[in-house]
């Protein structure tokens, strides 16, 4: 900023309001033209504003701040201030702002010590593209925006066959003098009731958009659709190897490969090979800007959002078998203890000879069935068995922590419609696979780290000691005695959390256990520093096995390639690209966050649309939390409802220190993990909520006395 630019917002500060533009040019003793000119630099940076009546004053104070807001599918604004922190703005302070608008905000303490958020004035409309549902209001087609629970009137301008329902992508023209926004739709996208509609719908709300741009789609028709022979040309090539894929029924963008031999010496020699995408997306392609935007694929129930089209992601990137890939292969030998003993990471060429389920490759390891088709891998598999078990062992006796949770699956009709819902387990497949994955992360991440480049990892923090004390308090008054452990008079964390899981592991209250400690941990997150991974109790980490569809892996791929294949350094002393790396690592952490609650929002839907069958019937199942609205309670598939305070007897008291509903009177008391049957009062699809209530109070009293 020179001279003048200061000298403008010093005397705007000094002078504590807004002035004309002569008043300042005088003070200033400078030309008017060449004032106008600064003002409406500063104004585009947002460091002034210009008012109606032709005044400037200071856009930014102490307690007025500007900055782009984010709208949560709650109706609640966040605004990223610059210097990294945020400010919450409460849906009744939107003040009629819309997701992506620039807006000026006062700044309050609320009661409570917390820092909140009052949009005063819009500074900038957002143009870009909005996700949105039509509803008619006396025959004229409205849109409800991604928040979805603010009265905001959004009118269409161009109606063109709009019907109520229609998912619409739109953009926001002007505001009217009836304080309504216009907008002009640019693709009706389906029908809240055509199949899968409900799933994408609810997907944008959320800001996840299942469109690509044009240009991005026009970029991707230009991609080959098979390897030609000059882009071999300095590859290792691995044809000839035996190398297979393994993934579950229905994944269509495979992003790795394995492959397993035993040296002469009895070390083993594990490969991991893995798409690259980064030669079929340069940085500053359209498919690359975009690949960045959604930051990774988000599977959903019924369908997926991929980060890439499809003819990368399901074409020319995904390790299909039979065909010739292009790949970057980490090479790990490993002592017949499971030891890393070296590493290679190289470019190379595959030819996957099969691809594997889960399921079956979990029938021969588990079940030692003959599956057709895969006899010539057998020997392979089992001898991959044998590795992973060996990793996991050296991994458990650093500290590696495993919940062991299960997931809900559901299962849908050619409709979309969901007809079950089924607990579904990790078998030694799917930890095989993991085992070696993560094995080939650390293996790049220490390859790197150690050459000291700039480089993403992935980090995870311990949780603090207080969390611990929680999460032991609430195991011990669901009626469990453990403690903390320590090393050298300090709270070793690792050995805490590993000693509560393996002296409850075969309790029936396990999975709710193990859902009350992943909730105490913190959450993993990229950054372009390493501060290791406690999790996996890894010194050094980072993402390179799924760049299909995670950004942070397409880059470390881009990084890998410009340190280790073309030896180029250049980046090593510039603290420009640290700092991009940094906002890659922030925006993608963003990204993930995003993509995670969407995929539960999704599966909270599926599992009230599921239940609406199923009203008025008895479910047995546990209390897996307690809180001053009532008490939830898991069905063994996962199923979760609430048992409003309203529909239990009016002498039960929450006490929240111990997470428990005591009544006196009927010498009764609901604690986590107790075994409860319910019956399905309500479920409702579209706000995602499932209401049970007790089914027989006097049987459960029987049995479960206070005393």
């Amino acid at each position: 900023m020179d001279n003048l630019e200061k000298e403008i917002i010093e005397l705007l500060n000094k002078e504590g309001k807004s002035l004309k533009v002569k008043y300042m040019a005088k003070k200033l003793e400078v030309e008017v033209d060449d004032l106008k000119k600064c003002l409406r630099y500063l104004q585009g940076k947002l460091k002034v504003k210009c008012n109606e009546n032709g005044t400037y004053q200071l856009l930014e104070t102490k307690n007025m701040r500007s900055g782009i807001i984010t709208i949560d599918f709650h109706g609640v604004g966040i605004v990223k201030l610059g210097n990294n922190s945020e400010i919450r703005v409460p849906q009744h302070k939107l003040n009629g702002a819309l997701n992506g608008d620039t807006v000026l905000i006062s700044i309050k303490q609320t009661k409570r010590g917390k820092l909140e958020g009052r949009v005063e004035e819009k500074i900038g409309r957002n143009l870009g593209i909005m996700a949105g549902l039509v509803y008619m209001r006396d025959g004229v087609p409205y849109i409800k925006t991604n928040s979805s629970r603010t009265d905001i009137k959004i009118k269409v301008d161009n109606v063109n066959g709009l019907v109520e329902g229609h998912n619409v992508l739109f953009k926001i023209l002007e505001q009217n003098d009836q304080k309504e926004y216009v907008a002009e739709v640019v693709k009706i996208s389906d029908h809240k009731n055509d199949i899968g509609a409900d799933v994408l719908a609810l997907a944008s709300a959320m800001g996840i958009n299942d469109v690509f741009p044009d240009d991005v789609i026009e970029e991707a028709t230009k991609v080959p659709s098979e390897v030609s022979e000059d882009e071999l040309k300095g590859r290792r090539d691995l044809r000839d190897e035996m190398i297979f894929t393994i993934d579950g029924d229905d994944a269509k963008d495979l992003d790795d490969a394995i492959s397993i031999k035993i040296n002469e010496n009895g070390n083993y020699v594990l490969g991991v090979h893995i798409a690259d995408v980064s030669h079929y997306v340069p940085v500053n392609s359209a498919i690359g800007r975009e690949a960045y935007e959604r930051g990774t694929s988000v599977y959903l129930v019924g369908c997926a959002i991929p980060m890439l089209p499809h003819s990368l992601s399901n074409g020319i990137c995904s390790l299909n078998d039979g065909v010739d890939r292009l790949t970057m292969s980490c090479e790990m030998e490993l002592s017949p203890r499971g030891e890393l003993l070296s590493y290679d990471v190289f470019e190379s060429v595959i030819n996957s000879k099969k691809r594997m389920t889960y399921n079956n490759v979990n029938a021969i390891l588990e079940k030692d069935e003959v599956v057709p088709g895969y006899e010539p891998f057998v020997e392979s598999l089992k001898t991959m068995l044998e590795l992973s078990h060996k990793v996991r062992k050296q991994k458990e006796k650093r500290g590696t922590i495993s919940f062991g949770t299960n997931e809900s699956y559901v299962k849908t009709n050619l409709d979309g419609e969901p007809i079950d819902v089924v607990l579904r387990t990790r078998g030694e497949g799917e930890k095989l696979i993991e085992d070696f994955m993560i094995l080939a992360n650390e293996s790049v991440a220490s390859y790197i780290y150690e050459m000291e480049l700039p480089f993403l990892y992935r980090n995870h923090d311990k949780p603090n000691e207080e969390k611990i004390d929680q999460v032991i308090d609430l195991i011990a008054s669901i009626g469990y005695r453990v403690k903390k452990q320590s090393k050298n008079n300090e709270i070793d964390f690792t050995k805490t959390y590993q000693a509560i899981l393996e002296e409850l592991k075969d309790n029936p209250d396990f999975s709710i256990i193990s859902k009350i400690m992943v909730r105490s941990m913190k959450k993993a997150r990229y950054a372009a520093t390493n501060e290791k991974h406690f999790g996996i109790a890894s010194d050094c980490y980072t993402h390179f096995t799924s760049p299909i569809r995670r950004f942070p892996d397409l880059t470390v791929h881009r990084l890998l390639k410009k340190y280790v294949i073309e030896h180029n350094y250049d980046f090593k002393n510039s603290q420009a690209f640290e700092s991009r790396l940094e906002e890659i690592a922030r925006h993608s952490s963003s990204k993930e966050v995003s993509a995670d609650e969407c995929e539960r929002e999704v599966i909270k839907m599926k599992h009230a649309e599921y239940m609406e069958n199923y009203i008025g019937e008895e479910f047995d199942g546990w209390v897996s939390n307690i809180t001053k609205n009532g008490m939830y309670v898991q069905l063994a598939n996962l199923i979760e409802g609430l048992v409003a305070m309203c529909k239990m007897d009016k002498s039960f008291v929450y006490d929240q220190e111990k997470v428990t509903l005591t009544s006196v009177n009927l010498d009764l008391m609901y604690r986590i993990g107790s075994p409860v049957k319910i019956v399905v009062d309500n479920a409702d699809k579209e706000m995602r909520m499932i209401g049970f209530s007790i089914a027989d109070q006097k049987e459960y009293c029987k049995t479960y006395k206070l005393k």
